[in-house]
């Protein structure tokens, strides 16, 4: 049963790396590059900032809940 977890969190991990690739990568990011400002900033640095904790939070989240045990 160990095994069958690792297993999961494993593929949770991967689906989050190329999630994060996606989201990260020339489609979107050329979407938000427009040259519009939000609070004083580039949309542009908004959007990979938020990208950017989102996926650190995600990351937390099935570390800390697929856990070994």
């Amino acid at each position: 049963m160990q095994y069958f977890k690792e297993i999961i969190k494993n593929q949770r991990l991967l689906a989050v790396f190329i999630f994060s690739c996606v989201l990260l990568n020339f489609p979107f990011i050329s979407i938000v590059n427009n040259g519009a400002y939000t609070l004083g900033m580039p949309v542009m640095f908004i959007y990979i900032f938020v990208v950017w904790v989102l996926l650190i939070i995600l990351l937390f989240i099935i570390n800390e809940y697929t856990s070994n045990d």
